[in-house]
């Protein structure tokens, strides 16, 4: 099981990585996806102006 480094939650298998190898890149599978989300939205409110959004 890999698991994201950022909640160290395990979110994919091995064998699932290894199957995408190739046709999505690894960092896809570096982050679970509720990290990749908040790892998105803090970049939307760095892009919109940060702490002027609330």
């Amino acid at each position: 099981m890999l698991r994201c480094p950022t909640c160290g939650r395990g979110h994919i298998t091995k064998a699932q990585a290894a199957w995408h190898d190739g046709k999505v890149p690894g960092r896809y599978f570096e982050q679970c996806d509720a990290c990749k989300r908040k790892a998105q939205a803090a970049m939307a409110v760095t892009l919109m102006g940060g702490s002027q959004i609330r």
